[in-house]
């Protein structure tokens, strides 16, 4: 008789960014996945970022990427919404991450 695998740790992630598409899609979609555990949320707008965290558990709640970035706990992944700022918000978070984990850029 074989058993399954154990399964996996669930992937630990901060998330930056609450608006539209992050409500409607991404939020609701990691939230429902049984292998991913929001840890924080960062959101500039106050208020909106404690009502979409109590609406799907996330824990903690940021001003800024820069806040959650600098948050220990926060090292598996993290994800950024809004097309136009994407990248101004993702690479030094990125740059972060990887000198945190030991990679090269």
């Amino acid at each position: 008789m074989s058993s399954s695998p154990p399964a996996p740790d669930p992937v630990r992630f901060g998330y930056i960014g609450c608006g539209f598409v992050g409500q409607t899609i991404h939020i609701p979609n990691f939230a429902a996945l049984p292998n991913c555990k929001f840890l924080a949320l960062a959101e500039v707008r106050p208020g909106l970022g404690d009502e979409v965290a109590a609406r799907y558990g996330i824990p903690k709640v940021y001003c800024s990427h820069e806040e959650l970035a600098a948050d220990p706990e926060i090292v598996d992944r993290v994800l950024s919404d809004g097309a136009q700022r994407a990248e101004s918000v993702a690479n030094p978070v990125m740059a972060r991450i990887r000198s945190a984990v030991g990679l090269r850029t």
